[in-house]
């Protein structure tokens, strides 16, 4: 809670109550007796609780059961203080029997800051600049070097931090919010994981529809054995005689083309595909769609009007997209076998690989679909 003692023998109490009501979080509100003494009490009624703290007693100025008998710190800080409100000009202890007015009010501003110090209250609100000096003036700094614990603050003074603070809290509303939302996301998530795992594989996962064909084209990208295997149990199921294998080849080296020419005619003769079909492709960027388009100038060349594309699974909805793209313009059909090499959908989130290889194919998929494929060609 905040504590707030006012000085208000120098202004309104309702120049500052608004300022108040601002402040969230509860706020302990005070006045003392010396200021009571002084001006009497108009107090703001929406305000719930102003009390009145009794002053410290000083001969000749308190009144009786108003004030507290000091002790020896009291009188030392009282003391600090007066020097310091009267740079150094107020009389000593022993030639006090007669004031003048002025120091009269030097000696009530004294036992207001004490009395609010010994109370151990935050903020002390005064128009006073006289005695307490401006906000960052040397008499600002003397006099709160004597109670570092504490503000001093002019009306507009307290009325701006009172703005900062009700602006402070809202945004630390708005950040527990925002962490309440984020936190219920990741339940929300951890609850329904077994669910948006594998709806999200699925998303990456073209349907598998088979259907006589042409062709059975062997996706050249991941060089998997299992794709050549899967060929090769589709063509001797008769779903198609022809089997392609584009190989991604190099300009820069003919040894490299060689053994990856070498490496794919191998798997294929592991995988008993009958009569394999190499077909080197030097595609530039983007080149899964390149790939495809120098497939379909064999295609129409060839008068084939069918293929069967095999493809690794989470790569298989974004070939599928591709292929249909390119061929479909053209009258060639396609249908595509999605082949599971490590992760499924079920179980890709169990590893870092499959965790790495679901969000790359996921990026990639929505960069060809919603980039490449609509650029113009």
């Amino acid at each position: 809670m905040l504590k707030i003692t006012l000085d208000t023998n120098t202004f309104r109490m309702d120049r500052v109550s608004p300022a108040i009501l601002k402040i969230r979080g509860g706020v302990d509100v005070v006045v003392t007796t010396t200021t009571a003494r002084e001006i009497g009490s108009v107090y703001d009624p929406s305000l719930s609780q102003v009390q009145v703290k009794p002053e410290l007693f000083v001969l000749d100025e308190s009144r009786l059961a108003t004030g507290v008998l000091v002790s020896a710190p009291d009188a030392t800080l009282f003391e600090r203080v007066i020097d310091a409100i009267s740079n150094g000009s107020f009389p000593k202890p022993g030639r006090r029997a007669t004031l003048t007015p002025g120091e009269q009010d030097q000696r009530r501003d004294a036992m207001i800051f004490c009395t609010h110090v010994r109370e151990g209250r935050d903020i002390f609100v005064t128009d006073d600049v006289k005695a307490f000096g401006e906000e960052g003036s040397p008499q600002r700094q003397r006099v709160s070097a004597l109670a570092p614990q504490t503000k001093i603050m002019t009306p507009t003074e307290f009325e701006r931090f009172c703005g900062a603070r009700r602006r402070l809290r809202g945004l630390s509303a708005w950040k527990h919010r925002l962490a309440f939302a984020i936190i219920a996301t990741l339940i929300l998530i951890s609850v329904t994981r077994n669910f948006w795992i594998v709806k999200i594989a699925q998303g990456l996962v073209c349907p598998e529809r088979l259907i006589q064909s042409d062709l059975i084209v062997v996706e050249p990208f991941d060089r998997d054995y299992l794709l050549f295997e899967r060929a090769a149990t589709l063509q001797r199921a008769g779903f198609a005689a022809r089997v392609l294998i584009p190989v991604q080849v190099s300009h820069q080296s003919e040894q490299w083309n060689k053994a990856a020419i070498r490496v794919s005619e191998v798997m294929a003769g592991m995988a008993q595909v009958h009569a394999g079909e190499i077909m080197p492709i030097r595609a530039l960027e983007p080149i899964s769609l390149n790939t495809v388009h120098e497939i379909r100038a064999l295609m129409t060349r060839e008068h084939l009007s069918s293929a069967i594309v095999v493809t690794s699974g989470f790569r298989s909805e974004r070939s599928s997209l591709i292929y249909k793209a390119v061929l479909a313009p053209v009258g060639i059909s396609v249908s595509c076998v999605p082949v599971f090499t490590g992760s499924s959908p079920q179980n890709w989130s169990h590893t870092w690989h499959g965790i790495q290889e679901v969000t790359e194919q996921f990026v990639k998929l929505q960069y060809y679909r919603f980039y490449v494929l609509l650029k113009p060609v």
